[in-house]
């Protein structure tokens, strides 16, 4: 949340640090913490990632959309239909914290949250598996790559 502030060189900045009801303060930094005093537990660690084998193997995924590289009866594939590309895309940039400049570099455990939430929007026959994980993961070489 953030709150306009003027500037004469041009059109309202917006800043941080005034966006706080008076006599409250910004979150202690690591620096300014009590001796002893730790940070709360990330959500992230509250909330673990389901596993793999249980997003894949849940009954709710066959209600979402199909993806198929033949495409019978309307069903979506990568490369036809962009809003695949979009929901990947979308996935990784509103979860991309960290200075990556191409796929390799990002760490594993973030590759493992992205495709999870890639399991949770669509479904395919576990016989495409290595074709849809394939074609995924050359989304966001190529999005990463272009940042």
């Amino acid at each position: 949340m953030n709150i306009l502030r003027g500037s004469s060189s041009g059109p309202a900045k917006r800043s941080r640090q005034t966006c706080l009801p008076p006599g409250l303060n910004r979150p202690a930094t690591s620096a300014s913490l009590p001796p002893g005093a730790t940070r709360p537990a990330s959500s992230a660690s509250r909330h673990p990632l389901p596993s793999l084998a249980a997003v894949m193997s849940a009954p709710e995924r066959r209600n979402m959309p199909l993806l198929h590289p033949q495409r019978p009866n309307g069903t979506l594939w990568f490369g036809i239909d962009d809003c695949i590309r979009k929901d990947v895309v979308s996935t990784y940039q509103s979860n991309f914290w960290g200075p990556w400049w191409t796929y390799r570099m990002v760490p594993d455990e973030k590759k493992v949250a992205w495709w999870t939430s890639f399991l949770q929007q669509y479904y395919w026959d576990p016989k495409h598996h290595s074709q849809v994980r394939f074609q995924w993961e050359q989304i966001l070489k190529s999005s990463i790559r272009d940042l």
